[in-house]
C-alpha cells in the first residue's frame, strides 16, 4: 500500500518533529558523557533519525517530566537484555530467540528506568522525573527512532513525545491550520502512483482527525473515482482509508 501522511497537510507536526530531532542532536555530546559510566566506560551514542520501526515486542518506560509532559522510551526485549548484560559485564544470551517477555525481570526494568532518566536529565536538567503507567500511543504523539550505539551493540530505541510535551517545542508555530480539498488533492498528486478522489467535505481541519480511526473510510462523493494507476494504466479502484500511522491508503477488494 502506498502511503501519504494525512498529518503532513497543513500541520505543524512535521516542523515540531524536526525541532525535536535537532534538540536531541544538540544534546548528543552531553548524553554521551552522561551514559558512558553506565557501561563501564564503553562509549554510548544516541543518534536520532527520521524513520524506523520494530517488529519485535517492545519494553516501554513512561516518564512524567514536570513542566514538560510525558515522554516514553521503548526498546525491543532482546535489546534491553543485551544492554542489561553489558551493564553487568556478563555474557548475553547466545541468540535473540532465547529472549522473550518472560526473560525481563524487575532488575531489567529498573535498569532501563535509570538509563532513560539519565537521558531526560541531560535534556531537562532542572525538571523532576516520575515513572508512570504507560498508555496507548495516540496519533497526535510524535515518535522518534534513534540508533542506540553501545560499543559493538547497534540497536533501535524509540522515544515518544506525548501531545502535551509537544508544547515545549511548538513555540512560535501555529497550532492548527485548516486544509482544503485542493491541499489534499495536491498532496496526493505527489505520490508516485496516481490516486484521484473527490472529497465530500470542502474543508477539513486537524481537529477532525480525532474522530478518525484505523480502517475508517473517508466519505467521497464518487467512491468509484478512486483510481490507482501506474504509467497511466489503472491497477484497481478502491476506497480511501486511514492506516495505523494516520496515513492515507487505498482499500480494495
Amino acid at each position: 500500500m502506498q502511503h501519504i501522511a494525512i498529518t503532513d497537510i497543513g500541520n505543524p507536526k512535521i516542523a515540531i518533529k524536526k525541532r525535536i530531532i535537532e534538540f536531541l542532536q544538540e544534546h548528543a555530546n552531553v548524553i554521551k558523557r552522561q551514559l558512558r559510566g553506565t557501561f563501564n566506560g564503553v562509549s554510548v551514542e544516541v543518534e536520532p533519525r527520521d524513520e524506523g520501526s520494530s517488529e519485535e515486542d517492545l519494553h516501554e518506560i513512561c516518564l512524567d517530566i514536570s513542566n514538560i509532559g510525558i515522554i516514553s522510551f521503548s526498546l525491543s526485549i532482546s535489546t534491553l537484555d543485551k544492554l542489561f548484560c553489558k551493564h553487568l559485564n556478563i555474557p548475553t544470551n547466545s541468540s535473540d530467540s532465547n529472549v522473550g517477555i518472560n526473560s525481563i525481570t524487575v532488575s531489567h526494568s529498573k535498569f532501563f528506568e535509570r538509563f532513560v532518566s539519565k537521558i531526560i536529565n541531560c535534556l531537562f536538567p532542572s525538571e523532576k522525573i516520575k515513572a508512570i503507567q504507560c498508555e496507548k500511543i495516540k496519533h497526535t504523539d510524535i515518535e522518534i527512532n534513534c540508533e542506540l550505539i553501545v560499543g559493538n551493540i547497534h540497536e533501535d530505541m524509540f522515544i515518544t513525545f506525548s501531545e502535551d510535551s509537544l508544547k515545549y517545542f511548538s513555540n512560535g508555530l501555529r497550532k492548527y491550520k485548516p486544509f482544503t480539498q485542493k491541499d489534499v488533492v495536491a498532496t496526493l498528486n505527489q505520490v508516485p502512483v496516481d490516486i484521484s478522489a473527490i472529497l465530500m467535505k470542502t474543508e477539513l481541519s486537524i481537529d477532525a482527525l480525532d474522530t478518525i480511526s484505523v480502517g475508517d473510510v473517508i466519505d467521497l462523493q464518487k467512491p468509484e473515482q478512486i483510481d490507482v494507476k501506474v504509467s497511466g494504466n489503472t491497477l484497481f479502484k478502491g476506497q480511501l482509508v486511514i492506516d495505523e500511522h494516520a496515513q492515507f491508503g487505498v482499500k480494495y477488494e
